[in-house]
């Protein structure tokens, strides 16, 4: 299947996407993988076009959700080792890809991810809070003692771990974009 400008124009692109620019960027149409390695063309963007059950069908998406999401479980796992909702649901929807599950088997795996997901905000919530104040001392704290010796210092590491979560953040999305170029080979 080809993707075209005016395919991409109704699926209702951002503003930074007229119908000239995507007539520049698709001409006549391109397949999937060309659009997976459009070299000016955000990866973001990227997923937006070509995660659409016109282009894959529902099982490959639900399954490729299913794969990222068990791919960071232990970010939430870590904190709630003993809540096994979310493993539960992904394994909910594999099971409803392949057809041995039924919708009110996701239906329900759905609302118990929903409110794991909501009874943990709470505490991160307040965790957060917490931390703010906590930052809005310390920033108390350095502005009344020295803060250009410690700018100096701080805004370098600050940059260095900008770069290191930069980084971490495209590494994943390209491991996902080839998953995506992998499920239209």
């Amino acid at each position: 299947m080809l993707i075209t400008a005016d395919m991409v124009w109704l699926w209702h692109p951002c503003e930074g996407y007229s119908r000239e620019r995507l007539a520049a960027i698709c001409g006549a149409g391109l397949t999937p993988v060309q659009v997976c390695d459009l070299p000016d063309i955000s990866i973001d963007d990227k997923f937006w076009a070509l995660l659409r059950e016109e282009l894959l069908p529902a099982r490959t998406l639900r399954l490729l959700a299913c794969k990222w999401a068990e791919s960071v479980l232990p970010i939430f796992e870590t904190p709630y080792p003993d809540d096994a909702g979310p493993r539960e649901a992904i394994a909910v929807g594999r099971r409803f890809a392949g057809g041995d599950a039924t919708e009110g088997e996701l239906t329900a795996a759905r609302a118990a991810a929903e409110a794991t997901a909501e009874a943990a905000a709470e505490p991160a919530a307040e965790l957060a809070a917490g931390a703010a104040a906590g930052a809005a001392a310390r920033d108390a704290a350095r502005a009344t003692a020295g803060a250009a010796a410690r700018d100096a210092a701080w805004d370098p590491a600050r940059d260095a771990a900008r770069d290191a979560w930069d980084a971490a953040w495209d590494g994943a999305q390209a491991a996902q974009l080839a998953d995506v170029r992998k499920a239209f080979a």
